[in-house]
C-alpha cells in the first residue's frame, strides 16, 4: 500500500482515474504536480508503441463475447505493426476447471476461468504455458 495519501483524479476527456500520481500536499493545488504526471505518462506511451514493434501477447481478464472480441482484435492489428495475439480469460462463477473456447477467429484465444479464483497460479499456469519472456526487459 502507499504511504503517502495521494487525490483520486478522473479525467473526464479521456475517461482516465488516476489515484496516486498527485500526492497530497498541504496548501498546494494538485495541479502543481500535473507537469511531472504527463512526462511520465507520455515516456511510458511512447515505450508501449515501441514495444509494439515486437510480437506482444495482450492478456485480458472479463467478459467479452465473440463481436467484441473480433472488434478488439482488428484494432490491435491496424496498431500493431508486428505479430500480436489475445489471450482473453473469461471468469466464470461455479465453474471447476478451465475451459477452452475456440472462435476461431485467429490471433484469439478464449479460455473460460473460476470466477472464485484469479489469484490462483494453477490457472494461470495453464494460461501462460510454453509462452517464454524474450529479456526485452532486462
Amino acid at each position: 500500500m502507499f504511504s503517502t495519501r495521494a487525490h483520486f483524479i478522473l479525467d473526464t476527456t479521456y475517461n482516465v482515474i488516476s489515484v496516486h500520481d498527485f500526492p497530497i500536499v498541504p496548501h498546494q493545488d494538485w495541479t502543481a504536480s500535473y507537469g511531472a504526471y504527463k512526462e511520465k505518462l507520455t515516456r511510458r506511451i511512447q515505450r508501449f508503441w515501441h514495444v509494439l514493434h515486437r510480437s506482444v501477447l495482450f492478456v485480458r481478464w472479463g467478459e467479452i463475447g465473440v463481436q467484441e472480441a473480433a472488434a478488439l482484435r482488428a484494432i490491435q492489428s491496424s496498431l500493431t505493426p508486428a505479430s500480436c495475439s489475445i489471450l482473453f480469460m473469461q471468469p466464470v462463477s461455479g465453474l471447476e476447471s478451465i475451459q477452452e473456447i475456440d472462435w476461431e477467429l485467429g490471433g484469439i484465444s478464449t479460455l473460460q476461468v473460476p470466477l472464485e479464483r484469479p489469484n490462483d497460479i494453477a490457472v494461470w499456469d495453464y494460461a501462460l504455458n510454453g509462452l517464454s519472456l524474450t529479456g526485452y526487459w532486462t
